[in-house]
């Protein structure tokens, strides 16, 4: 059982972002389905550790396009980021201390996910659209890496 269901209200309007923005979500419900299901640790690691890359691998595409678009509000957008992934980290360390649970790190992801979509990414979307900054560009970089973008602190433990 999904522990959030996608819906068209986390949509922003840029089909690059909402694309990455509803494979997060599947992540965090791939995740926590795992692990509600009694699937071994290591896999229930794997899957954490795709969603916590894919969560990396999206702030570095969505800065690339704001550079490319020359989103004025880029710094406040690149600081955002920057908040959420010490959030991630530090969420990481406490579960893997036993100070939190999956599904206490997964909804505390999910709410500052939320938050993220609602605030800093319709901002960003609102830009793209009122300056008619061509999509196109954009649209052109890919959209996943098979190289890994985790935090040395996360990727060597």
């Amino acid at each position: 059982m999904p522990i959030v269901e996608w819906s068209d209200n986390f949509l922003v309007g840029f089909s690059k972002i909402d694309r990455h923005n509803k494979l997060l979500f599947e992540q965090i419900n791939k995740t926590f389905d795992e692990f509600a299901e009694g699937a071994p640790v290591e896999h229930v690691r794997v899957s954490l550790d795709e969603l916590i890359n894919y969560i990396f691998f999206h702030f570095a595409s969505e800065e690339i396009w704001m550079n490319r678009t020359k989103y004025t509000d880029i710094m406040a957008h690149e600081k955002a980021h920057f908040d959420f992934t010490n959030e991630v980290i530090r969420l990481h360390k406490r579960f893997r201390h036993g100070i939190i649970t999956l599904y206490e790190m997964l909804s505390c992801l999910l709410n500052s996910m939320i938050i993220h979509i609602h605030t800093v990414d319709v901002k960003y979307a609102s830009f793209i659209f009122a300056n008619g900054s061509s999509c196109e560009e954009v649209e052109s970089i890919p959209t996943h890496s098979n190289r890994s973008v985790l935090p040395r602190d996360i990727a060597n433990r």
